[in-house]
């Protein structure tokens, strides 16, 4: 194993704690002297929702990028080919957004390893 691909074994999922008809996030709190792999992202409700909802990933504060998703057709999973890199000291929050309807929970998951 090479140096390189040691991050990837470290890599945790970061989840958010469920939001009735609210926003959720999860967060990679900022660490100094460190930099930040991103993996992938995923967003989902407990039950159907039929209106578009958008998922947005942030680095140090700004949009990095926005999905808009039919949770219709469930989960959304998205697994970037190649890692993000942060640079140092930068946090990384994923935001779902609202589900529109009260009574339903909607929580969104960062993979995440240090470098």
């Amino acid at each position: 194993m090479s140096i390189h691909t040691a991050p990837l074994l470290r890599g945790t999922a970061t989840q958010s704690t469920a939001a009735d008809n609210a926003a959720s996030t999860a967060t990679v709190a900022a660490t100094a002297g460190v930099k930040r792999l991103i993996f992938g992202v995923e967003g989902q409700f407990d039950i159907a929702v039929t209106s578009l909802v958008t998922l947005t990933l942030n680095v140090a504060g700004s949009e990095v990028k926005n999905w808009i998703w039919d949770y219709t057709n469930g989960p959304f999973i998205f697994m970037f080919p190649v890692a993000l890199k942060t640079n140092v000291n930068e946090a990384v929050t994923l935001v779902l957004g609202a589900s529109g309807t009260g009574g339903t929970s909607g929580d969104c998951t960062v993979w995440v390893a240090s470098d």
